[in-house]
């Protein structure tokens, strides 16, 4: 049986300002990281207390779900849930329900 390996993923964070006509202020190592331009579109997803920023595919940019993000996502929350049961539990909690 034969493995693929995970790429590691390394999580930074960067620290945007808000300028006064509520643009956010990108600092010129996230720009370079992401590859990012004026008139690029980029995706935010909130989720509970926190959001993810990340470049949008130009072809599908008004959908986030297809991002470039998404599969680089996979397995970052690994270690903040026991089991499948756990996700379910939290979905549900977070649904209200």
């Amino acid at each position: 049986m034969s493995h693929t390996a995970q790429p590691t993923l390394t999580r930074t964070v960067f620290h945007l300002a808000i300028g006064d006509d509520h643009t956010l202020v990108l600092p010129p190592e996230l720009r370079e990281q992401l590859g990012l331009e004026a008139g690029d579109v980029v995706a935010i997803s909130v989720f509970g207390g926190g959001a993810s920023f990340y470049k949008a595919s130009r072809a599908k940019a008004a959908d986030p779900v297809t991002t470039e993000a998404v599969p680089e996502a996979r397995g970052l929350l690994r270690d903040d849930f026991a089991d499948r049961e756990d996700v379910r539990r939290f979905l549900e909690a977070e649904r209200g329900g």
